[in-house]
């Protein structure tokens, strides 16, 4: 699948969508059109080969849980900086993505109540440094 279909804002949308398994999904477009569905919570985005969150994110201002489990190359950069503009975002699963380090600046992160990050290359070291970060998240290696 390239796009969701056009129709989607038309019907009732459950709380939870599942959107895996598509890489060449145009996030920007889907994030506009999913912006207008207030019953959705939460968005499952896994094994997408996402290199980067489109600015369009930032309109799914209802979005409390966020699934980017399995994309090696997301850009954590541009994923923290928009994510901070969405208040309802509680839970952050980047499960599998190969990371090695999370960004220096986590302030996009802070309203966390969930982070999840197992089966990812982080040291020791820098796993006390994100929960250090993020004190009052539950963050799971």
């Amino acid at each position: 699948m390239t796009k969701l279909p056009t129709q989607i804002n038309e019907l009732p949308l459950p709380e939870e969508l599942h959107v895996s398994n598509n890489p060449n999904l145009d996030l920007a477009d889907s994030f506009k059109k999913l912006s207008k569905a207030p019953n959705l919570k939460i968005l499952v985005l896994s094994n997408n080969q996402i290199t980067a969150i489109p600015l369009e994110i930032e309109m799914m201002k209802q979005l409390n849980g966020l699934v980017l489990d399995n994309n090696p190359d997301v850009n954590l950069e541009s994923l923290n900086e928009h994510i901070k503009k969405l208040p309802e975002l509680k839970v952050l699963l980047l499960r599998e993505c190969l990371l090695p380090k999370l960004p220096e600046n986590l302030d996009g992160l802070t309203n966390l109540a969930v982070l999840e990050l197992s089966n990812n290359h982080f040291s020791e070291a820098e796993q006390l440094r994100i929960k250090s970060l993020l004190p009052n998240t539950n963050v799971v290696f």
